[in-house]
């Protein structure tokens, strides 16, 4: 098998794993008892593991020679907490909803580290000119599998009806990583493929015009210098990087924008709008349908246009989720097939939302890998995902504070301003760059 595919068969299984955990952690966590707050800490908590461990780790993962086999460890390392959160319901009560958060707190710090390593690596795998068409694929084929294990593990969870239905997906989610960390270890740099001259690869490898490199000689690193010095030295470099700094100081802003309701649109779903699991997964289903439609448009529009003008495009129509949640507070709760009525009007935005998101998540990360050398790649991009773990600490608090101080309404607008302002920043600011 290729690399390309390869990568599809890791997005594949990763999405299958991730699909039978990630939907059903706020409904599990309410169900063991969990307040709004707690509930909150579920996006909070992770963000605060993975700040910790990021720079330290992103750094040890650059001094490692094989990339592949430490990312596989912390791969690892992630996935089999997945394990352990089979064991949450013999707990105490008093101790159960806690414990559960407690989990998915510790699981980021391993799992942070082990993506910006696979962000680092798989700049490194697959060249410039063949990100796109490589991406595109593995998030169609993830969107694909992992809507239609949503929607199957949410049928089946309210089939069950019984805390046992969840231990059981959580196992599976262990058992789907096990193949998930062996289908990545299979991938190939292409230094090590055979078949390809020393020039071709140096062509290969070479990073896109436009990059701002700054290259420190090994000769003028000075191993023996205390820690607060290299630290001062490695942000010296990084801030010396134009382009890096305008795009994480525009996706600072964009990040806050866009993770601030996250954990509303969940509480409201199931709070509000009294959604099941099976409600939840049908919501993924629609979401990920809208995913597959955009895939070929997007990657259509990279090649023409470029990543700014889909990641503008692709963007400001986020501005219209929060926006649609607050319309849906003037509704009458109206019950229509077995769901409220405004549970419909928000599958339809899913769909819409799908088609954004899929051209969004391209852009971003190739713009991503355009702003960051190539030379100690996997620390620039722990560097990036430190300054935007901050935001996912903050952003979802402060999106449940705003809930509790002023009602569900009122949230959800200010959410929409942010989003207006977070659009106009990423889109000003790198555009400056």
């Amino acid at each position: 098998m290729t690399n390309q595919r390869y990568n599809t068969l890791n997005g594949i299984l990763n999405s299958i794993s991730t699909e039978l955990v990630a939907p059903f952690t706020v409904l599990f966590a309410l169900r063991l008892g969990s307040s709004s707050f707690q509930t909150a800490l579920l996006s909070s908590g992770p963000a605060i593991a993975g700040l910790l461990v990021l720079i330290p780790g992103a750094r040890w993962v650059d001094r490692q020679r094989d990339k592949r086999r430490v990312t596989a460890w912390l791969m690892a390392a992630n996935r089999v907490f997945y394990l352990l959160m089979v064991v949450v319901p013999f707990l105490l009560p008093a101790w159960q909803a806690a414990s559960f958060i407690l989990l998915v707190t510790i699981m980021n710090a391993p799992g942070a580290v082990a993506n910006s390593a696979w962000q680092g690596y798989m700049a490194r795998v697959f060249p410039p000119d063949q990100r796109s068409v490589a991406f595109a694929d593995r998030n169609r084929a993830m969107n694909l599998f992992g809507t239609a294990t949503t929607f199957v593990a949410g049928m089946l969870l309210d089939v069950i009806g019984a805390t046992w239905g969840y231990q059981l997906m959580f196992f599976g989610a262990f058992l789907v990583s096990i193949a998930e960390v062996l289908a990545f270890v299979k991938l190939r740099e292409p230094l090590l493929q055979a078949g390809s001259s020393p020039s071709e690869l140096s062509a290969r490898l070479e990073p896109p015009q436009g990059f701002e490199l700054v290259h420190v000689p090994a000769a003028e690193v000075a191993p023996l210098l205390p820690l607060v010095f290299k630290l001062h030295r490695k942000l010296r470099e990084i801030a010396s990087n134009r382009s890096f700094v305008h795009y994480t100081l525009a996706s600072v802003v964009f990040y806050f924008s866009w993770q601030t309701p996250w954990t509303l649109f969940s509480l409201y779903q199931v709070k509000e709008l009294h959604a099941g699991n099976f409600v939840l997964g049908l919501m993924t289903l629609m979401n990920t349908g809208g995913n597959l439609l955009g895939y070929k448009f997007w990657v259509r529009q990279i090649e023409k246009r470029g990543n700014l003008h889909v990641q503008w495009l692709s963007a400001g129509a986020l501005i219209l989720v929060p926006f649609t949640y607050a319309l849906t507070g003037f509704l009458p709760r109206t019950a229509f097939v077995g769901a409220d009525f405004s549970l419909y009007i928000i599958g339809v935005l899913s769909v819409l939302i799908g088609v954004a998101l899929s051209g969004l998540n391209i852009a971003m990360f190739n713009s991503l890998l355009e702003a960051t050398p190539e030379d100690n790649r996997t620390s620039y991009l722990a560097y990036f995902n430190a300054t935007i773990t901050i935001t996912s600490i903050v952003a979802p608090l402060w999106g449940v504070t705003a809930y509790e101080l002023w009602g569900w309404q009122v949230a959800f607008w200010i959410c929409t301003v942010q989003r207006v302002v977070g659009v106009t920043t990423l889109i000003l600011l790198w555009k400056a760059k």
